[in-house]
């Protein structure tokens, strides 16, 4: 999948949908959520489970996204530190969230070392970033995305409370800015008053707080999977404007149960 398209920011994986960062982000969830149960499952089966979580961080890797790949950081800390609490007959957690801690550390280095052979798109990244936090701080110019929130506030201010319909956020957008490779408000809680005011806001709040029954003992990795990784993943994308991220969603929350 991470080979089909490639872009400004490095190969891009699109898969089932138009936005080429929803595939990772989507492979993390269902990921996170295989590991319910883990010390239950066979030896092999765990060991799957390991290799699609470093799957996870290669695809987020080829998709450029420096936002998915802190997501991935967070979760595979706290999926480690998870297992090592839970680990039956475990007489040294605080050696194993050491352990957890080095290892995390080493498959960074890993990562730009494979990040480095595939044309340095997240050196790139990050360091672009550093750069622009060090010369022009938080400015619209180095943070487009700041720009576009700015103007996605305009036309809901325009438009309160009942906004002004989800067809219309991009026109009215651009209407406030120039930038025909934008799409939408690139944050959901933005997206969600444009389309409907704040009725869309608490319906969509609502929505995705479905997750948070599955915060247990035993299903929090499903939790972490469904309401973590989209939760965070929505501050900075339009994430609940796609179809597919909807129904994905929706299923994931029907699996579980």
């Amino acid at each position: 999948m991470s080979y089909f398209f490639f872009g400004p920011q490095g190969s891009r994986a699109k898969a089932l949908s138009t936005n080429a960062l929803f595939a990772p982000i989507w492979f993390l969830t269902l990921t996170l959520i295989c590991f319910c149960n883990f010390f239950e499952l066979s030896k092999s089966a765990q060991i799957l489970r390991g290799g699609l979580m470093l799957l996870a961080a290669i695809m987020a890797l080829y998709s450029g996204g420096r936002m998915i790949l802190a997501i991935w950081f967070l979760c595979a800390a706290s999926l480690g530190a998870y297992l090592c609490i839970m680990r039956p007959n475990s007489v040294r957690p605080l050696r194993d969230l050491m352990l957890l801690s080095l290892g995390l550390i080493a498959f960074i280095v890993v990562l730009y070392a494979l990040d480095a052979v595939m044309g340095g798109t997240l050196d790139m990244l990050v360091r672009d970033t550093l750069d622009h936090l060090r010369s022009d701080g938080l400015s619209s110019d180095a943070f487009f995305r700041l720009e576009i929130w700015a103007a996605a506030n305009e036309v809901i201010a325009a438009h309160w409370p009942m906004g002004a319909g989800q067809v219309n956020e991009r026109l009215l957008i651009h209407e406030i800015i120039e930038r025909d490779w934008w799409y939408r408000a690139h944050q959901t809680y933005l997206s969600y008053l444009i389309a409907g005011g704040l009725i869309a806001l608490v319906s969509g709040l609502l929505f995705q707080a479905a997750a948070l029954c599955f915060f247990t003992r035993t299903l929090f990795l499903a939790a972490l999977g469904l309401f973590v990784v989209p939760a965070l993943s929505v501050l900075t994308d339009s994430f609940f404007q796609s179809f597919f991220s909807f129904q994905l969603y929706a299923a994931g929350l029907f699996g579980v149960c």
